[in-house]
């Protein structure tokens, strides 16, 4: 399942993807995540793609929208600007024959300063805290339902901004969900953004993670100016810029929940 909003030029390059990555007898959906225009569903209904719109935005409603609507038992995600590799769903599937969920490896089309989203780890391992992206990862649908799904108040396009992926892992597996990381399972994320755009990003993935309940002793500390002090060691200056705006995302964040509170 892709959600998506108002990126087809992302969308054609993840559906030419898919058409490699997919099983025979797969089902694909997109969902248009509140579009501002029908590109979305003419570029699905000419590859003849099953398209769904939901009329507000938010990558979790729009990913909600989409399992609830399939009747799929296995149901795997990605996202407009990632391509996922031939042997994708396979390796999902096989994964999900002796676990509830799982998540994948995410690796760059390209170098570039401030990469964004990625998990290029190579080692297999069962999961005891989230571990992945939404981008890459699958679940059983009894899963989906009893946790309830992705959480409408996190990820693009809402307040949260981010985190609905993580937050999603940490419930099911607070809920016994038996979890893999399976590095075979790989999707080739675009890396389009320019390097302001990458770091704005890090802020809100600092506001995302406080706000959907990690501490801020996590959150600030150990992923943010921990990494920060590593990548400044390293010489690695946009690291070290990352690592101090997601750790101010982070105290935002903490703010914002204490408020909603």
């Amino acid at each position: 399942m892709v959600a998506t909003r108002d990126r087809a030029h992302l969308l054609a390059g993840c559906l030419d993807a898919l058409q490699l990555a997919l099983r025979p007898g797969d089902e694909l959906l997109v969902v248009d995540s509140a579009g501002s225009d029908d590109a979305t569903r003419r570029l699905c209904e000419a590859r003849g793609v099953q398209v769904l719109r939901v009329d507000r935005p938010g990558t979790s409603r729009a990913r909600n929208a989409g399992w609830r609507a399939t009747t799929a038992p296995l149901v795997a995600f990605t996202d407009d600007d990632c391509r996922p590799a031939p042997g994708w769903a396979e390796a999902l599937a096989g994964a999900l024959a002796e676990h509830d969920l799982v998540t994948g490896r995410v690796v760059a089309d390209r170098a570039v300063a401030a990469p964004v989203s990625l998990l290029d780890d190579p080692v297999a391992r069962d999961l005891v805290e989230p571990y992945g992206h939404g981008a890459n990862c699958a679940l059983r649908r009894n899963l989906l339902e009893r946790v309830g799904g992705f959480d409408e108040r996190l990820g693009p396009g809402t307040p949260g901004r981010a985190a609905e992926d993580a937050d999603l892992l940490r419930r099911a597996l607070a809920a016994g969900a038996r979890g893999r990381y399976e590095p075979a399972a790989v999707v080739v994320h675009q890396q389009w953004r320019t390097r302001g755009q990458a770091l704005r990003l890090s802020f809100e993935y600092g506001r995302g993670a406080t706000a959907s309940g990690v501490s801020l002793r996590q959150a600030f500390w150990r992923d943010a100016l921990l990494a920060a002090g590593r990548d400044l060691r390293a010489g690695y200056v946009t690291g070290v810029a990352a690592g101090l705006l997601r750790a101010f995302g982070a105290v935002r964040g903490a703010a914002r929940r204490r408020g909603r509170r």
